[in-house]
Parts: structure tokens; sequence; C-alpha cells
């Protein structure tokens, strides 16, 4: 049965040093988390809303039928 354990380190010219000098076994099967740094979250954009839904009429379709030689 594998157990988890977690460690913390760093990227030094691009090689993961773990703190507190851990020490592993030779081919240990390991996973890195990368933490994001903070950034803004997506942007988001709202679909139109009416404000008075009595204008809901205004918004009726229309369908126009042309003649193919148009």
């Amino acid at each position: 049965m594998s157990t988890l354990s977690t460690y913390e380190g760093v990227v030094v010219n691009g090689q993961i040093r773990l703190n507190n000098c851990i020490g592993l076994p030779e081919r240990s099967q390991v996973y890195v988390v990368v933490l994001a740094e903070d950034t803004d979250p997506p942007l988001r954009i709202a679909s139109p809303r009416l404000v008075d839904r009595n204008e809901v009429s205004e918004f009726t379709k229309e369908v126009l039928r042309l003649d193919d030689n148009a």
C-alpha cells in the first residue's frame, strides 16, 4: 500500500530543492504541484437583462421572406 507525504521546496536553477534536507530514496515516484501566483479572476460578461419586463414586446422578431431574384 502506498502512502502520501507532502514536502515544501523551491526551484533553484531549474531543480527542485526540498526544504529541511529531506532525503528521498532513489527512483521514488513523486508528483509536483505548482502553486500559481495570485492573478485577477477571469472576466465575466453578463447577458443583458430587461429592466422593465413590460418592454419585452419591443423585442419581438419579425421574419421577412425575400424573393429569390432579389
